[in-house]
């Protein structure tokens, strides 16, 4: 066969209708495609990840809470790294089941607790020294995705769902020179997310920005909205690829 003759396509264009995700959304084991697991952690929860990691080389928490646990990397890399309690919260039992029993398989169970819970609810009359979250603020009501729920990721229209509910209630939950690290999309305005902390006496600051793939069933779940004002801004398209640009964020007082 010829080196120039084209190659056979494994995956259909984006415009036929059996195409849903492309290649990297589908693990492969040399045989057939795997079922994609639903809290596999994402590109913003390794971002996460790391600024923890650089943070508490210089700035250890003695307490911290993470408002939806997921897969529950996010809180055993706090209390592996030095934190002495640790609290983890997330309306999903499946999440607080794994969390669990990730924290137990790295000997950590014993410094932490995990409850299923609705955001602060589970914190009523408790601070900490750190809170984190890794929310569920895509700009989206329901994204049509085979392998997770529809509501998987989503927080509204705007994104702000779950977002702004844990910037109001933080503030009451953060110990003195306490501080809350989160991810923020940069396409669900941060200047609304400036206003609303300092509403609380918070000041954001942002210590990291990365870019991360939107899949094409995420992308069409967007708001001509929020396409127009962040197109070419914040999100990016690359052919037949989108990039969506994201903060970590620093909220303190």
């Amino acid at each position: 066969k010829s080196c120039t003759s084209r190659p056979k396509r494994l995956w259909p264009r984006c415009n036929e209708s059996r195409w849903h995700f492309p290649f990297w959304r589908v693990p492969w084991d040399g045989h057939r495609p795997m079922p994609i697991d639903p809290f596999e952690p994402s590109e913003h929860t390794a971002a996460l990840l790391m600024y923890l990691r650089q943070r508490f080389r210089t700035t250890p928490a003695d307490s911290v809470v993470e408002i939806g646990v997921g897969s529950g990397v996010v809180l055993a890399t706090l209390l592996a790294a030095g934190a002495a309690c640790g609290m983890g919260v997330d309306v999903d039992p499946e999440a607080v089941r794994r969390t669990l029993s990730l924290l137990d398989r790295e000997a950590l169970a014993d410094r932490a607790e995990v409850v299923q819970g609705s955001m602060w609810s589970a914190c009523r009359g408790r601070r900490f020294d750190l809170a984190v979250a890794n929310l569920p603020h895509f700009p989206a009501t329901s994204i049509e995705d085979a392998h997770r729920p529809s509501t998987w990721s989503c927080g509204g229209a705007d994104g702000r769902r779950w977002l702004d509910e844990f910037l109001v209630g933080v503030v009451q939950h953060l110990r003195p020179g306490g501080a809350a690290i989160i991810t923020h999309n940069v396409f669900v305005d941060v200047d609304r997310t400036r206003d609303l902390a300092a509403q609380h006496g918070l000041v954001v600051e942002v210590v990291h920005t990365a870019s991360a793939p939107i899949s094409p069933a995420k992308f069409h779940a967007m708001s001509s909205s929020t396409l127009a004002r962040y197109l070419g801004h914040a999100i990016h398209r690359v052919g037949q690829h989108a990039f969506g640009d994201f903060h970590i964020l620093d909220i303190h007082a």
